[in-house]
């Protein structure tokens, strides 16, 4: 699995694609017309598929889901086998594939769900809220995390601050990962105790650290629930605080 950045420009995502030697691709409506534009020169992509039902030429992803058999596919995986490659920013270069098998991402999983679960404020019970998108490795390692320990995850389209302080209320989130940058921002907004935010129980942020007196003023409107993450900003979890 290749995750995209949707704000890329077609001739990186073509790169990418590219590069990667991806056979097949998944794309929601919104980027059709940017994919039009690159189309002829995908040179190993043969299937497309869609999330949206009204894309032509493309396979819709609900259709074969209802086909597909709900038994067990018995899919044999090692620890070394390629999970996904994770492509790297860069202002100045190409974008490099950074390659993560299926053990390292379990590792980087399991250091999460242990932790938190031994804080006693991460079970299946609780609901997440994902704030970080599935393309970069911050979003999609506690994507997993959540997952593996079976936590409904609301999934936030966009990035708003007050649709974040929103959705935290409206279905009563336990736990939420943030960047650094973005948590400085949501601690400022006005009004912020109109917000009913009692159900949180951790906010984790990364991957830089916070200056103690964004910190102190983000305890004094939340509480003592917060966790620092960091080295996490192309490797994954590496620590935590």
């Amino acid at each position: 699995m290749i995750p995209l950045d949707g704000r890329l420009k077609p001739k990186e995502v073509l790169y990418i694609i590219n590069n990667s030697e991806a056979k097949c691709l998944v794309v929601s409506k919104e980027f059709e017309s940017a994919l039009d534009e690159i189309k002829g020169d995908l040179e190993f992509t043969r299937v497309f598929c869609t999330i949206d039902p009204d894309m032509y030429d493309y396979i819709y992803l609900d259709d074969l889901i209802k086909v597909y058999p709900t038994d067990n596919p018995n899919v044999s995986l090692a620890e070394d086998d390629l999970v996904w490659i994770k492509y790297t920013s860069s202002k100045r270069d190409l974008a490099k594939g950074a390659m993560f098998t299926q053990g390292a991402a379990g590792a980087m999983a399991e250091i999460n769900v242990k932790f938190f679960m031994n804080s006693g404020n991460f079970n299946e019970n609780i609901r997440a809220l994902q704030v970080v998108p599935s393309y970069s490795f911050m979003g999609i390692i506690w994507d997993i995390a959540y997952q593996k320990c079976g936590a409904l995850t609301v999934i936030i389209d966009g990035s708003n601050l007050s649709d974040i302080i929103s959705f935290i209320e409206i279905y009563k989130i336990a736990h939420c990962y943030i960047p650094s940058s973005m948590l400085k921002l949501i601690v400022n907004i006005p009004h912020l105790n109109k917000y009913d935010l009692s159900s949180l129980k951790n906010i984790t942020y990364g991957p830089l650290a916070m200056l103690a007196r964004d910190l102190i003023k983000g305890i004094e409107k939340f509480g003592p629930i917060f966790t620092q993450a960091y080295c996490t900003l192309e490797t994954g979890v590496l620590r935590i605080l």
